[in-house]
């Protein structure tokens, strides 16, 4: 936490300290999530993986270097669940130490650092595609197993070796609509790839995940 906190200060304190000359807009942000996992299989035991929609929501950032390029953050609350079906062969109907499935329910604070490239302009649109990077800092985890006798309680067969941060690359393909001078909407469709896993034991490969991030946004115009 102690990370996210310096790499937050840091980048406001950039963006506050130039916002007199114009250049900032600061907004809320909400978006749609999907990530793609590839776990590994477990000996003897048949699974099947899903992942729910996520979501984020949080405070964006925009600090225009000049008229074709803008350096982009902010922080992001987002929610995440995991669920795991097991088959286990041969199966003892009713016994309470054989899970039946998992579900897993992560919490992150995410902090992007993006660099963005106007490409087309006109007085009510902007085009502006951005790529960069993502740091997510996970704040809570609580997995819950459901077992053969239909019981379920607290468990860790997911969640044993969560990574406390996760890195990402992500590129965005960015739209803002520009009510007037100081109000503007942006949307971002995006795809992320992960540099990390969230747990090497578990996962064959980095995740990949890929959304749209909604943003309305206030310019800091005198």
């Amino acid at each position: 936490m102690s990370k996210f906190v310096l790499i937050f200060s840091v980048v406001f304190s950039a963006f506050q300290a130039n916002g007199q000359e114009n250049r900032l807009s600061f907004g809320s942000a909400f978006s749609i999530d999907k990530y793609n996992f590839n776990f590994k299989p477990f000996d003897g035991i048949e699974q099947t993986q899903k992942t729910d929609l996520a979501y984020s929501f949080g405070l964006r950032l925009q600090y225009d270097i000049h008229d074709k390029m803008s350096l982009r953050s902010g922080v992001m609350y987002s929610g995440r669940t995991y669920k795991t079906m097991y088959a286990f062969s041969p199966i003892s109907s009713g016994d309470p130490s054989i899970p039946r499935s998992s579900s897993l329910n992560l919490s992150y604070l995410s902090i992007p650092l993006m660099i963005g490239f106007n490409v087309l302009k006109n007085e009510k649109f902007t085009l502006m595609p951005s790529a960069g990077f993502v740091s997510e800092f996970l704040l809570a985890r609580t997995e819950t197993s459901i077992f053969e006798d239909n019981s379920n309680s607290a468990s860790d067969f997911l969640s044993r070796n969560l990574a406390s941060i996760l890195y990402s690359t992500q590129v965005n393909v960015g739209v803002e609509y520009h009510f007037s001078r100081k109000v503007y909407l942006t949307f971002e469709p995006y795809l992320r790839y992960g540099l990390n896993t969230w747990d090497d034991e578990i996962m064959n490969s980095n995740p990949v995940s890929y959304g749209a991030l909604l943003s309305i946004n206030y310019r800091c115009l005198k």
